[in-house]
């Protein structure tokens, strides 16, 4: 094998961990949105397919340029496409599965939050108005108590 041929192949190596890692990261993203199950997210699901193509266009660009000055060639398309077959064959359902155990406590804890903010709000006010009145009585009275000593 040539210099160059064992380059292109390790840059193809390289495009095909690419793309897996990129729907990796879609498909995270995406699970995470079916476990807020928020009806206005599910009706624009497709802008999130939308910012996938986008993305997969900007790193296939990406990847001509750096491995390749911009010149094209074929075998790193099909390395980002192989790459996510791998991933939808092999790792999908796996990947979902745990994704969604460790998402199960976060979307918990984002809904008890976005749920309970107003009664946050209200307690961390209440706790700083009644500091900043202690704050001012004992100010108070250090001032009183200096007034009485200095007469």
């Amino acid at each position: 094998m040539g210099s160059e041929q064992l380059e292109v192949l390790q840059n193809s190596l390289c495009t095909l961990m690419s793309g897996f890692c990129l729907v990796l990261v879609f498909d995270i993203i995406k699970v995470f949105f079916e476990e807020i199950n928020i009806s206005a997210i599910k009706t624009f699901a497709f802008v999130g397919d939308a910012l996938f193509l986008l993305s997969f266009n900007f790193l296939f660009v990406l990847i001509l340029y750096y491995f390749n000055n911009g010149a094209f060639r074929g075998i790193y398309l099909v390395a980002i496409v192989l790459g996510t077959c791998i991933y939808f064959v092999l790792f999908k359902t796996i990947i979902n599965k745990i994704v969604r155990v460790i998402l199960k406590p976060v979307t918990y804890l984002i809904f008890v939050l976005i749920k309970n903010i107003k009664r946050i709000y209200k307690f961390l006010l209440y706790g700083i108005e009644k500091i900043t009145f202690r704050m001012y009585n004992i100010f108070r009275k250090n001032k009183i108590n200096n007034e009485i000593e200095g007469k």
